[in-house]
């Protein structure tokens, strides 16, 4: 989050001091990687749940979401198929 090492001050991220509560201040941040970060041969679902665990989701809270959210998009029935989204009409 913050390049080089931070030898005075505070930091914080939208009110959230990172040194009190990292974990809620890097929640906080989006993550727009500037290349494909994942294998496009990978199961849809799989990234999902992978992308998932950057926001510090367990499993067994991104199952569901994820679930929900394939559905909604109309992606659910390619969950475990590999490049089955550029497929979808």
């Amino acid at each position: 989050m913050l390049a080089g090492a931070k030898d005075g001050g505070e930091v914080s991220i939208f009110g959230i001091d990172v040194d009190k509560d990292f974990a809620k201040a890097k929640y906080q941040l989006g993550v727009v990687p500037q290349e494909f970060n994942f294998n496009q041969f990978e199961k849809v679902l799989d990234i999902v749940l992978a992308q998932a665990g950057y926001y510090g989701m367990t499993g067994r809270e991104a199952l569901p979401r994820a679930k929900q959210l394939l559905t909604d998009l109309g992606l659910w029935e390619n969950a475990t198929a590999a490049r089955a989204c550029s497929q979808v009409a």
